[in-house]
C-alpha cells in the first residue's frame, strides 16, 4: 500500500510535526515559486510547513532581500558583562558564607 504525498502532509499536520522554519536554500525556492505565481498554500504543502512559515519567509525576503533569518530577539540582558564580572565573585563569597557548617 502506497501513501500519497498529500496524506503524508495531512498526517504531519495532525501530529504537529511540521517544521517551523526553512533553510535559506528552501526560502530561495519558496520565493521563486511565489514569484512564478504558485499560491502560498501550495508552496506550504510542497515543503510540508504551515502557510504562516511561507508567509513569513516571503515577507522577510520582501523587506530585506535576503533568504537568511534574522538574529533572535530574546529577552534583553538585565546586567552588562562588566556588571556580571563584578557580581560573580560577590555571589560566590556570599554563598560560601551561607554554606558553612550550621551552628550548634
Amino acid at each position: 500500500m502506497q501513501i500519497s504525498k498529500s496524506s503524508a502532509i495531512l498526517a504531519a499536520l495532525r501530529s504537529g510535526s511540521m517544521r517551523r522554519s526553512l533553510q535559506p536554500t528552501q526560502v530561495a525556492q519558496v520565493v521563486q515559486l511565489i514569484q512564478d505565481g504558485t499560491s502560498m498554500r501550495a508552496v506550504a504543502r510542497r515543503f510540508a510547513v504551515s502557510v504562516s512559515v511561507v508567509s513569513r519567509a516571503w515577507r522577510r525576503y520582501q523587506e530585506t532581500g535576503q533568504y537568511i533569518r534574522r538574529r533572535g530577539g530574546g529577552r534583553r540582558r538585565a546586567t552588562t558583562q562588566q556588571q556580571d564580572r563584578y557580581l560573580l565573585p560577590l555571589c560566590k563569597e556570599e554563598q560560601e558564607e551561607h554554606c558553612q557548617s550550621p551552628a550548634k
